[in-house]
């Protein structure tokens, strides 16, 4: 990925994810954000299930880490 990029407010931030499809907001939901992608198949997977409904939201985003928790 290559571009300018820039920092916007959570509140930008919302709004802009916001206007994405939900296939779009399924992948970042249950990424390891700003990890590196080890695994794609199994993101790809992973967002499927959420889309499907068969893994919860919360579910989902739980097996994430958060890696600006404890800050």
């Amino acid at each position: 990925m290559a571009g300018p990029a820039e920092v916007l407010t959570p509140a930008e931030s919302d709004r802009l994810f916001a206007t994405c499809p939900s296939a779009a907001r399924a992948a970042p939901a249950v990424s390891a954000q700003p990890r590196s992608l080890a695994d794609e198949p199994a993101l790809r997977e992973r967002a499927r299930a959420l889309l499907a409904g068969t893994e919860p939201i919360l579910a989902a985003t739980a097996a994430v880490p958060n890696p600006v928790a404890g800050r």
